[in-house]
C-alpha cells in the first residue's frame, strides 16, 4: 500500500495535469457595466498547469505567466495577476480568474475584458 501511494505520488509530480480550454460557442466582452455576446469570433485557447503555468491566448497573442491555484472538491480556481501580453508592450498587463469544474469540464473565465464560459480538456504534460 505504501508503494502504491508513493507511486500516485511520484507519478503526479512527474506528469502534471494540464487543461486546455477555449470558447468554442460564444464570446462575451464586458465593458461600462455591460456585455455584449458575439456568435462571428475567433476563439481563445486557454492552457493552464496545477502547478501554475497559465497561458490565455487570443487573438494576436498572448497573457502569459504563473497563475495561483485552489482547489475545492471538483472546482479548481486559477488566478493570474500582472500578466503580461506577449506580442505588445502596449498592452498593460492583465488579471485573470478562472473557475473550473473538473467534473464537466465547463469553465468561466474574466480578465482582459473577457467574461465567458468555457469548454476544457484534461491532459497531461510531462516535465
Amino acid at each position: 500500500m505504501k508503494f502504491f501511494c508513493f507511486f500516485v505520488i511520484l507519478h503526479g509530480w512527474l506528469y502534471g495535469v494540464q487543461w486546455s480550454c477555449t470558447n468554442p460557442d460564444v464570446e462575451v466582452m464586458c465593458s461600462d457595466k455591460k456585455c455584449e455576446s458575439h456568435t462571428d469570433f475567433t476563439p481563445i485557447s486557454v492552457t493552464f498547469e496545477e502547478r501554475g503555468a497559465l497561458s490565455i491566448c487570443a487573438y494576436s497573442g498572448c497573457w502569459e505567466g504563473r497563475g495561483e491555484m485552489r482547489t475545492f472538491h471538483e472546482y479548481r480556481i486559477i488566478r493570474g495577476n500582472n500578466l503580461p501580453f506577449s506580442t505588445s508592450h502596449a498592452l498593460s498587463h492583465e488579471a485573470f480568474i478562472l473557475l473550473l469544474n473538473t467534473h464537466d469540464h465547463s469553465a468561466m473565465i474574466q480578465g482582459g475584458g473577457f467574461s465567458m464560459p468555457l469548454r476544457c480538456e484534461r491532459t497531461r504534460s510531462h516535465k
